[in-house]
């Protein structure tokens, strides 16, 4: 039934693409817009309406009103964002890949973890590395705008195998660690990629191989495998991990701290992380002792995950962490129609005309809301370093950012939580729980009032 407007919901987790429907007389239909501002619109208010034709019916309108502020919103380096999508180099998706990698990049992602990466085969008694993969992949990613780092598989585990080692978890890796060959042809594969390095400057080419490592079935093999790929300077390798509360995880975390340089934390262990005690700082602190990076995955894979989720972890909750890239599991789960958005653990899902279109779910668009909240605050955060190094006041700024880090809760706020569901999620829940729609509007319409007044004091 219909309710009064303030008490209304989003209710949909489709966003319905633009197209004439069927609504029959006394139903009510949920419909959301998505206003798109040309890069190069003058700074102002712009008006206009929202017409409704109903065949055989009256017309209505809705005013809408968009203000376009007096600067452009650029993407942070320091606040990135990437995504695990499933690359199909098949020239019979090609189409499909080509309009889903415009939507991501247009979602404001420019990190892939893409499933592709080196092969190795057996050839003639000889094992061959082969990077056709990694040249198509970095090829097309170009093409279509992406830029910084690409997670790519190492093969190592399928080269282990190829030599008869087992590579399963479970294994401890020791033949492997005893193989000199193996880790020749490794470093070898892994050099062999330097000449697409120089060909496509924009990547950082990282490799990676398993996942989720801290438990003792996959950690010693996880070791035994990235070994060789540290007699190639400065390869980096990408690794998922996390904080659970638990008594094993500082000394996993040490013994395989030479052996990661960017870390993925998972976002659902970092909350309890927090809840048991832990730190952004104390986080931070061990990046600046390992000298490793760290990003973090969040995943959206429960009903409660809501756009407004979406938002706060690409905004707010990113803003307060040391983190440099949220780069989460992943774009889309199904390669067919059936209710992909009941698992949840996707951001559209193609549609079923055509299975070639994306689809988004409200979070995918709660996903862009966020990466330009977090850029606010970055491009804030610039303007009161230029600020202070020109001797100007920006106290009223800086004061600002200290309150925007505030309203992610710490461990003394997050002890408790509203609803059972929340119990592995305390942090963003909180948040959640303590700001609505409208407080996020107006967090965003004061980060960018300070940043037209620091512009004007720094004549911009």
């Amino acid at each position: 039934p219909r309710v009064p407007d303030d008490d209304r919901v989003e209710a949909s987790a489709l966003l319905d693409p633009a197209r004439p429907f069927d609504l029959p007389a006394g139903y009510f239909k949920e419909v959301s817009l998505t206003i798109r501002v040309p890069a190069n619109a003058p700074a102002g208010e712009y008006a206009g309406e929202l017409a409704i034709d109903c065949a055989g019916g009256e017309s209505s309108s809705i005013p809408v009103l968009v203000e376009v502020l007096p600067f452009r919103l650029e993407p942070s380096e320091r606040k990135a964002f990437g995504m695990y999508y499933r690359l199909d180099l098949s020239e019979a998706a090609r189409e499909r890949v080509l309009a889903e990698l415009q939507d991501i990049r247009e979602h404001h992602v420019t990190r892939l973890f893409t499933w592709t990466g080196l092969r190795f085969e057996e050839r003639d008694g000889e094992i061959v590395a082969i990077n056709d993969d990694v040249e198509e992949t970095l090829a097309l990613l170009g093409e279509m705008g992406f830029h910084g780092e690409v997670v790519l598989q190492d093969g190592l585990q399928q080269l282990a195998r190829l030599l008869g080692h087992d590579a399963e978890e479970g294994s401890h890796g020791e033949t492997i660690a005893e193989d000199e060959r193996f880790a020749q042809i490794a470093e070898s594969a892994i050099r062999g990629l330097d000449p697409l390095r120089e060909r496509y400057p924009q990547f950082e080419i990282v490799l990676t191989h398993m996942d989720e490592v801290m438990g003792e079935r996959r950690r010693d093999l996880y070791i035994e495998l990235a070994r060789p790929i540290r007699r190639v300077p400065g390869q980096r390798i990408y690794i998922t991990m996390h904080t659970l509360p638990r008594d094993y995880v500082p000394g996993a975390i040490a013994e395989l701290d030479p052996w990661m340089d960017i870390r993925g934390y998972n976002g659902y262990a970092l909350g309890m992380y927090i809840q048991a005690g832990g730190s952004w700082e104390a986080i931070a602190e061990d990046f600046e002792s390992s000298g490793d990076e760290g990003w973090y995955y969040y995943n959206p894979h429960r009903p409660w995950y809501t756009a407004k989720w979406s938002r706060l972890i690409n905004g707010l909750y990113f803003n307060a962490t040391p983190f440099t890239v949220h780069c989460p599991y992943r774009y889309r789960t199904m390669n067919t129609w059936p209710l992909s958005f009941i698992h949840n653990m996707a951001y559209t899902v193609m549609s079923p005309e055509d299975f070639v279109t994306p689809i988004p779910l409200r979070n995918w668009e709660g996903f862009r809301l966020g990466a330009q909240d977090a850029w606010y605050f970055a491009l804030l955060q610039d303007l009161v370093g230029e600020a202070t190094a020109a001797g100007a006041d920006c106290a009223e700024a800086q004061a600002w950012l200290a309150e925007l880090r505030e309203m992610v809760p710490d461990t003394g706020q997050v002890q408790q939580v509203s609803r059972e569901e929340y119990a592995n999620y305390p942090v963003v829940a909180t948040m959640s729980d303590r700001l609505d729609g409208a407080a996020l509007e107006e967090i965003r319409r004061t980060t960018a009032d300070h940043i037209v007044s620091l512009r004007e004091h720094l004549g911009r």
